[in-house]
């Protein structure tokens, strides 16, 4: 479960995220209420959790596209790189 909402945590952090992103999510939850992921069953988290993995892909390979990247991306590098 943690996995699932981390992952929606780095989609949401993307520079390409935006108000069509929010309308699309509920397909790649498999229609499960955002606040219901912590309660669903354990099949459809791992579907979740696939679909959600899918949609960050998708939202990186944007912002790389635009010269961006994902600001939870953005910071882990920083760290990497300073030591």
């Amino acid at each position: 479960m943690a996995t699932a909402l981390g992952i929606h945590a780095e989609c949401r952090s993307c520079k390409s995220w935006n108000n069509r992103s929010e309308y699309k999510l509920p397909q790649w939850l498999d229609n499960v209420p955002e606040k219901m992921i912590p309660y669903t069953s354990l099949p459809n988290l791992l579907r979740i959790t696939a679909n959600l993995r899918r949609y960050l892909d998708v939202h990186q390979e944007r912002d790389a596209e635009q010269g961006g990247e994902c600001e939870r991306a953005a910071r882990i590098r920083r760290r990497v790189r300073a030591g």
